[in-house]
């Protein structure tokens, strides 16, 4: 099924009349809601329906979401034409083995319009003001993920108002950890506003995307087609690469606009700030997002039963306690537990899902006891793309301390 719905998606791309016979894509209604949702993916030339890896896939493409494994909030902030601002809002939240609810909103609003008749102009003015508010929900069935969103428009001018509401689908496979394609069917049931008397449906708007994952993620080149109902076929194309010390930096080019983006962006824990800039026919147009990252998974869940134990004492073991977050299955998992000079005393590994309890008695590899201390148990396990995930914890190994007989509880997530 899923092969057909992007042969189909295919054929409709290619189906658009030449170049010469359309007309621009910026002139049909909910131009708006087209222009971008993120400062990251602007950067990279707006090609982002195969990437959709983070909250920013609520505008790319919802049937990314279920890529995101904790809630993310992002501030998207862009200055036009004069007077003329773009604001976009997403909120996206992991509802785990039930899929991903999203929430978006976006506002374009223009001010201190002349008006004017055929006669003569006139001292007054007037505003514009576009607004779109989004739900979406992704669910995933193996490799393949489908998301329906539902909108709601409305538009204000110059005293007149109207609004309508619409719903999109998508699609999401990566079917390797190289490989990942995106489908968005935008308007499939399209909003329609009658601001006067003359109605305006919104067009159809077909996106066809893939990425190419190199480096464990930290290299990306992305290409999408884009069709807006019968106006040019658009390419775009970027590329992304992570370098030490959590900074990114980002390329792309959109035949749409013509011209060239470029920009960076820096994580550091929670929060990520991506800024994006394009040469325009008005001049360079700049875009600012920051994302925040709450409760932020690492893929493993590891905790122990005790934060110290004494191999000679009654309590004389300890119980770690494993369990993978994916929504896929994993692949194989590693555990190493390390002295306080970070050398390797024990290691253990298998394939697929790690254990839920592994035990340590406080040997090393050869079955000698190990020196009392500190130790830190680094357990990483391989997503089903080959992606690593790793999370630690320290225990303590005392002489035998009566103590030791109640446990203490710890847990990390």
């Amino acid at each position: 099924m899923k092969h057909r719905i992007l042969f189909s998606a295919i054929l409709l791309l290619a189906a658009a009349p030449p170049l010469a016979a359309q007309e621009a894509a910026g002139g049909l209604p909910g131009a708006f809601l087209r222009f971008g949702g993120s400062a990251r993916g602007l950067a990279m030339g707006g090609a982002a329906t195969g990437l959709a890896n983070d909250v920013g896939a609520l505008f790319a493409n919802p049937a990314g979401l279920e890529q995101v494994r904790g809630t993310e909030l992002l501030f998207f902030h862009a200055e036009l034409l004069a007077d003329t601002r773009y604001e976009y809002v997403g909120l996206v939240q992991p509802l785990g083995a039930y899929g991903t609810l999203g929430l978006a909103g976006t506002l374009l609003s223009s001010g201190e319009f002349e008006r004017s008749s055929l006669l003569a102009d006139s001292d007054e003015t007037f505003d514009e003001q576009q607004n779109a508010i989004q739900i979406s929900f992704a669910r995933r069935f193996g490799s393949l993920s489908l998301a329906a969103s539902y909108r709601n428009v409305n538009q204000q001018i110059a005293g007149y108002s109207a609004s309508g509401s619409g719903v999109d689908l998508a699609v999401f496979n990566r079917p390797h950890r190289l490989f990942s394609f995106g489908l968005l069917m935008q308007n499939l049931l399209p909003p329609k506003l009658t601001l006067d008397q003359t109605p305006e449906t919104f067009p159809l708007t077909l996106r066809l995307g893939g990425a190419l994952h190199l480096q464990n993620g930290r290299c990306l080149t992305t290409l999408d087609l884009v069709r807006v109902g019968d106006a040019p076929l658009v390419l775009q194309a970027g590329s992304e690469l992570w370098v030490p010390g959590g900074f990114a930096l980002r390329s792309g080019w959109d035949t749409q606009r013509g011209s060239y983006g470029a920009g960076g962006g820096y994580r550091n824990g929670p929060w990520q700030l991506d800024y994006a800039v394009a040469d325009t026919e008005i001049g360079l147009s700049h875009r600012l997002s920051f994302t925040w990252r709450f409760g932020v998974a690492t893929g493993i869940s590891l905790r122990s039963d005790a934060t110290r134990f004494s191999p000679s004492g009654e309590r004389n073991q300890v119980e770690l306690k494993l369990r993978s977050q994916f929504r896929g299955k994993a692949k194989g998992w590693e555990l190493a537990i390390l002295d306080g000079g970070g050398k390797p005393v024990h290691g253990a590994r298998g394939s697929k899902e790690p254990p839920a309890t592994y035990t340590w008695d406080g040997r090393d590899d050869d079955g000698r006891l190990v020196s009392t201390g500190n130790y830190r148990v680094v357990v990483v396990v391989h997503d089903e793309y080959g992606d690593p995930w790793s999370q630690e914890i320290a225990v303590e190994i005392r002489d035998y301390d009566p103590a030791l007989k109640t446990p203490v509880q710890l847990e990390v997530n």
